[in-house]
């Protein structure tokens, strides 16, 4: 499988915000949740969600 040419980006991110990131939840909601009232996230954080894309058309 010939995987897609890699493009990066420079996110603008204010100082004091934070980034929170997980992978793969698998629609495991609850969990998801549990984890992000753990790290008290809020409404100023912001949260990445990395999944595989296998069988999925890349854009």
């Amino acid at each position: 499988m010939k995987l897609p040419e890699l493009k990066f980006i420079e996110a603008d991110i204010q100082p004091g915000r934070r980034v929170l990131v997980t992978s793969d939840i698998h629609g495991n909601l609850d969990h998801l949740k549990a984890v992000l009232h753990l790290a008290s996230f809020s409404a100023d954080d912001i949260l990445v969600v990395v999944a595989r894309l296998e069988g999925h058309q890349l854009f």
